[in-house]
This record gives C-alpha cells, sequence and structure tokens, in this order.
C-alpha cells in the first residue's frame, strides 16, 4: 500500500513520465491500481471523517451536476479523472501510513518530488517567466505553488536529519531554492501566500526559530533584489497596481500602453467579473463540471477577445461557476474541514500523549503552512485540480486515524516510538479509563 501511495505522490509531484517512457499511460496505470488497492483495502470508509465527509459530497454534488452541464461529456471526463487521480490519492494517504514513520516518509517524498520537477523541467518563457517545459502543470503560476508548498515539508524532512552538517546546508539550500524558484516566476500571488506562511512559522516558533523566519525573509528579500532580473522585479512590484485597478483601466482607455503586468491584472479582472456572472445565471448547477474554459469560449466566439482559452485564475469563483452555490459551499467546507483538523490534532496533541508528540507537532506546523500558502494561492489562481489539497487532506485523516487508535491507561501513554497503528472498527475511538471510550469527532 505504502509503495504504490509514493508512487502517486511522485507521479502527481515529481511528473517524471511527462519527460520519460512518454505515451505508455503509466500514471493511468498506477492510478488504477491505487483504485483497486483502495476497494481491497477497505479504504472507502475514511470518507466517515473530518475531511473525507464534505469531498465525497462534492464529488456526489458533481455526478448530480452533469446531466445539466453546458457539455455532458466534458464534465464526464472531469469528474471522471477527479476520481480516479485526486479520490484515490486522499484516500491512498489517509489510510496506507501505518506509523509516523511513513508519514513522515510522503511528507518528504512531497517536497523531494516537487524539486526533482522543478530541476528537471525548469525553463524559461518567452517573457522570461520561469516555467516547466513539457509539464501539465508548468506553466509560471503551477510552479509558484509547487514550489512554495514543498517549502514546509523540506522544513520538515531537513529537521529529521540527525547530522546538523547535513541538516542546515539541506534546510538552507532546499528552502532557498524552492523561494528563489517561486520569485522566477514572477507570479504576484506568491508573495502574499509567502509572507502569510512565514507568519505561520514566525506565529508557533519560539526563540531562536523565529529569528530563522525574519532571517529567510530578510534574505529572500535581498535574494530577490540582486538574483532576479529587472523584467521580473517589475511584474512582481505591479502587486500593488491591484488595488488600483481604475488607474490601469483609464490609462488602457486613453489609449496609453500598459505594460505586460498591468495588461494581465487588467485580463484575470475581466475573468473574475465572468465567473461571478456565470455563478449567478447559473446559480444551481453552474455552468457544469470543468467547464469554465469551455463555456466561456463558446460565449466570446466572433468577439475577437483572444482570452477565452483562460482558466478564471480564482478557484472559489471557478468551482462556484462551475457548480453553483452548492458546490462552492461544500468546497469551502473540504478547506474548512482541513483547517479543523489542523487545530483538533494540535489541541489533542497537546498532552502528550503519544510517544512522537513533537514530531507529530511538527507535521500539524508543515502541513498548516502548506494549507496557508495553497488557500492564498487558490484566489488567484485555478487550483482544483492541483494535488496540493488532497495530499493535506489524506495527511490530516491520517494523523487523526494515528492519535485516536492510541490506546491510554489513566495518565500515561502505553504505545513505544514507532508505533503502527490501524484503521480497524477501534480506529475511531480512545481509552479514558477502565472499561470506557468516547469518540473521536470526525470518524
Amino acid at each position: 500500500m505504502m509503495a504504490v501511495t509514493c508512487l502517486l505522490i511522485f507521479n502527481h509531484f515529481g511528473r517524471p513520465f511527462e519527460y520519460v517512457l512518454v505515451g505508455w499511460r503509466i500514471p493511468a496505470v498506477i492510478c488504477s491500481i491505487g483504485i483497486v488497492l483502495v476497494l481491497a483495502g477497505g479504504y472507502l470508509k475514511l470518507f466517515h471523517s473530518r475531511a473525507g465527509l464534505p469531498l465525497l459530497l462534492l464529488v456526489a454534488w458533481m455526478l448530480i451536476s452533469t446531466p445539466f452541464s453546458s457539455w455532458r461529456a466534458g464534465s464526464a471526463v472531469y469528474l471522471q479523472t477527479y476520481i480516479q487521480f485526486w479520490i484515490v490519492l486522499f484516500l491512498m494517504i489517509a489510510g496506507s501510513p501505518k506509523s509516523t514513520r511513513d508519514l513522515t516518509l510522503i511528507a518528504a517524498l512531497v517536497g523531494l518530488s516537487s524539486v526533482f520537477h522543478i530541476l528537471i523541467g525548469g525553463s524559461s518563457s518567452v517573457d522570461g517567466r520561469f516555467e516547466l517545459s513539457g509539464s501539465s502543470y508548468g506553466n509560471a503560476d503551477d510552479v509558484a505553488l509547487l514550489a512554495g508548498f514543498a517549502i514546509p515539508f523540506v522544513v520538515l524532512a531537513a529537521s529529521r536529519l540527525k547530522n546538523r552538517l547535513l541538516r542546515y546546508p539541506a534546510l538552507l539550500g532546499g528552502v532557498g531554492y524552492l523561494m528563489l524558484t517561486a520569485g522566477r516566476t514572477a507570479t504576484r500571488a506568491a508573495i502574499p501566500a509567502m509572507i502569510l506562511m512565514m507568519a505561520v512559522y514566525f506565529l508557533r516558533g519560539r526563540g531562536g526559530q523565529k529569528l530563522a523566519v525574519v532571517f529567510f525573509l530578510v534574505a529572500a528579500v535581498v535574494g530577490a533584489v540582486f538574483a532576479l532580473p529587472d523584467s521580473t522585479l517589475e511584474r512582481l512590484a505591479s502587486l500593488g497596481n491591484s488595488f488600483g485597478l481604475s488607474d490601469v483601466e483609464s490609462a488602457a482607455r486613453s489609449g496609453g500602453g500598459l505594460s505586460e503586468a498591468d495588461a494581465s491584472l487588467l485580463e484575470r479582472r475581466k475573468l473574475v467579473q465572468d465567473a461571478i456572472m456565470m455563478t449567478l445565471e447559473h446559480p444551481l448547477f453552474g455552468v457544469g463540471p470543468g467547464e469554465f474554459v469551455d463555456f466561456r469560449t463558446k460565449a466570446l466566439e466572433g468577439t475577437g477577445d483572444k482570452s477565452h482559452n483562460l482558466p478564471s485564475h480564482n478557484t472559489y469563483l471557478q468551482v462556484a461557476s462551475e457548480l453553483g452555490f452548492g458546490g462552492i459551499i461544500l468546497y469551502l467546507w473540504f478547506l474548512g474541514s482541513l483547517y479543523a483538523s489542523i487545530r483538533y490534532v494540535r489541541k489533542t496533541n497537546r498532552a502528550h500523549l503519544h510517544p512522537q508528540w513533537q514530531l507529530i507537532s511538527q507535521m500539524v506546523l508543515a502541513i498548516e503552512a502548506a494549507f496557508v500558502y495553497f488557500a492564498v494561492c487558490a484566489a488567484f489562481m485555478t487550483c482544483d485540480r492541483h494535488p496540493q489539497q488532497f495530499v493535506l487532506a489524506g495527511f490530516l485523516v491520517a494523523l487523526e486515524r494515528m492519535l485516536a487508535s492510541v490506546a491510554l491507561q489513566p495518565g500515561k501513554a502505553v504505545l513505544s516510538p514507532g508505533v503502527r497503528f490501524a484503521g480497524g472498527s477501534g480506529a475511531g475511538m480512545k481509552r479514558v479509563g477502565p472499561g470506557k471510550t468516547l469518540p473521536v469527532p470526525g470518524f
């Protein structure tokens, strides 16, 4: 189970088969094996969890919405790939880990696979932005999400190295490289996302850890000034123009020349407006799962608008336009359940009842930082078909299972380090005294 889970993670984050053995449909084969293992392992019961229930209902809503889609065949394909790729990924990560060692391996693999993908696919587009050539998730925005999201997992993996001569170079080199990569994409959304992610580390850290966060932020700013080209810095600096779009629009109407960055801001504003209109005109089921681009393309035929093939660049509005108000409520419930799980695991782990509570605390911190980065990026990118959210959901369900299966004697833990846990009938209970059990929320 863990072997296939690792293959799934490497496939979705490292994307190796988009560069070698292309056309052999190996990713589809791996995901199909995952489906078989999900069914054989009884992992469907993991939908009965804090993150699993809203995700299951979201898929059910997609199924209900598909017959009302503007293009039913396209929505059916979207639903099929959503289940085959993302639901299977969630269930495998939620069900296959049996120890903290397994979870550490998954976290490290997310970070290392992301670095691997950046290293083998890196290139620059015609406008100088860093992209990944030949990748399904290779445009600059995707790379910014990939790099920033990987930082907490690289930090977690590096912190587990016992040799300081390896730990600190891995930490400084890994985080520095990923920050620089995010900057090279010239993706403006990465700036607030990175700041808020670092704020999580600052607020949760102590003493020297807070100083380390400040050091990384200062180093990132100084490094950006000296390492990034002027065109990239200019585009990143245009983030401030998003708060004064009326001035940019006035310049466009008067025939004044617009920079690529300002033109992009106007284009994205139009995309957001279109997504809102689609939602208001199709409030119940939306235009159909995965159909924002196709619906907008048909609406723009003959208008001369060349932006017809662009997504909304806002995950929340895209989901609302494609699935209606019911869909966006379920999607927000799903993301909200991740934050609720983070709070629950942190609160439960505070009692230091698990023999590896310190490692679990580090995991929760990494997940919270990655969640904040993803949630902010999702407001400026279209991330409904990206693996990051499903990895977080699976990881949190696995952590909740681990804490829930710790059998306790009154006042002390009875499990040894490296304890293995199972998802059997007792996975949702914990012992609080002789003959007494209490249900754990979310199971």
